[in-house]
């Protein structure tokens, strides 16, 4: 069972910008959310709530009112987005997105409550258990510190940094590992926003990230993964992010995508190109064993 009792704060949105709220980040900064399969979303106190039934460049807001979040299972934040009394609403933006309410510029805290939900059959129905009470999320807002929901000018991109802008495989599957020891470590960064997603993905081969970093991965193991978290866990999964080409493999592009909050992105890619297929370096070779290396008829 959910036992949701802290959500840390919220830092970096601007006044009269939106700020998004997704799954990812919520459970990222949730205390025990292990068993978190949704989030259910009680109104702002002073600022309000939207969503989004655009898209990220082209949004159009919509305000959550009393209705929705008194009506059946309310307002709940799931893996693939915004769902209100089990309808879901949001279509292209998996984000629930805060703006202050006053105008005026300063530091200002407004805060919703958060309930963790546990689909215990698989089903979103009478059967979940929701945790009692919740924890209170606290958005802190201060001129100038970015937000947004569609490219804020004024918020810094993410940055990615490559270790490496080729890459050679090696070894009967094609492979490569990326890490520091092997020089082409990729990593991500931003100076507002401590949440991002990056999706990493090849033309062809597969891709898998190191597992229990913190974040969550969608499509690990295929051509196109996604991890969304802390910077910190984003970096985590990605230090020993490797590639398998196959059989027959020839060349492919790793594209890295990272986006912020704000839709801000960078977007960086290495090309990897076939090795040698004589052994892989990151699998120990087989070893034999001689009782003598001379013998006698």
């Amino acid at each position: 069972m959910a036992t949701l009792t802290t959500v840390k704060p919220l830092n970096g949105a601007e006044e009269n910008v939106h700020f998004g709220v997704s799954y990812a980040i919520l459970k990222a900064q949730a205390n025990e959310s292990a068993d978190v399969d949704c989030f259910k979303i009680s109104a702002g106190t002073s600022g309000k709530l939207f969503y989004n039934t655009g898209t990220a460049a082209s949004p159009v807001w919509v305000e959550l009112t009393a209705k929705d979040f008194d009506t059946g299972r309310g307002v709940e934040l799931r893996t693939d987005g915004l769902y209100i009394n089990n309808v879901k609403k949001t279509a292209s933006d998996a984000k629930l997105y805060w703006k202050a309410g006053n105008g005026t510029y300063g530091e200002i805290n407004d805060a919703f409550k958060v309930q963790g939900v546990d689909n215990v059959d698989g089903v979103y129905d009478s059967n979940d258990i929701t945790s009692a009470g919740g924890a209170s999320v606290t958005i802190n807002v201060a001129q100038g510190e970015g937000g947004g929901g569609g490219g804020d000018p004024d918020n810094a991109p993410p940055v990615n940094t490559l270790g490496a802008t080729t890459a050679e495989t090696a070894g009967a599957k094609n492979a490569v590992t990326f890490n520091a020891a092997n020089g082409n470590l990729i990593s991500v960064d931003d100076v507002d926003d401590e949440f991002l997603t990056t999706v990493v993905s090849v033309t062809s081969g597969k891709l898998t990230v190191t597992a229990n970093s913190g974040a969550i991965v969608t499509g690990n193991n295929t051509a196109s993964v996604k991890i969304q978290g802390t910077k910190e866990s984003i970096n985590k999964a990605l230090d020993g992010l490797k590639f398998e080409g196959g059989a027959g493999f020839s060349g492919t592009t790793l594209t890295v995508t990272t986006n912020d909050i704000t839709q801000n992105k960078d977007i960086d890619t290495i090309a990897i190109t076939a090795g040698t297929t004589g052994g892989d370096p990151d699998n120990a070779p087989p070893v034999n064993t001689l009782g003598a290396t001379t013998a006698e008829t």
